[in-house]
C-alpha cells in the first residue's frame, strides 16, 4: 500500500512539474520572439551574426521565428 502511495505521489509531482516546465518554455519564446538558435535554443536577440555563438550553426531570423511558432501551435501551452 505504501509502494502504492509513493507511486500515486510520484506521478502527480512529476505531472505537477511537467506543466510548469513547459509553460515556463513556452514563456520563454514568447519574450525572444522566436529570435532564438533552431539548433540550440541559444538567445539570438541582439547577436548581429548569422552564426550562433553557441553552437556555431547558421541563423536565419525569419526561417527561426516559423519553426519556434510551429512549435508552439504543435505543442499547446496548457493551463
Amino acid at each position: 500500500m505504501i509502494v502504492v502511495l509513493a507511486l500515486l505521489a510520484t506521478a502527480l509531482l512529476s505531472f505537477i512539474w511537467l506543466k510548469h516546465w513547459r509553460a515556463s518554455w513556452h514563456t520563454y519564446i514568447k519574450k525572444r520572439h522566436g529570435l532564438m538558435c533552431t539548433n540550440c535554443a541559444y538567445d539570438m536577440t541582439g547577436v548581429d551574426s548569422d552564426t550562433c555563438p553557441e553552437c556555431g550553426e547558421s541563423f536565419d531570423a525569419s526561417e527561426a521565428k516559423q519553426r519556434w511558432s510551429e512549435y508552439l501551435q504543435i505543442y499547446p501551452h496548457f493551463k
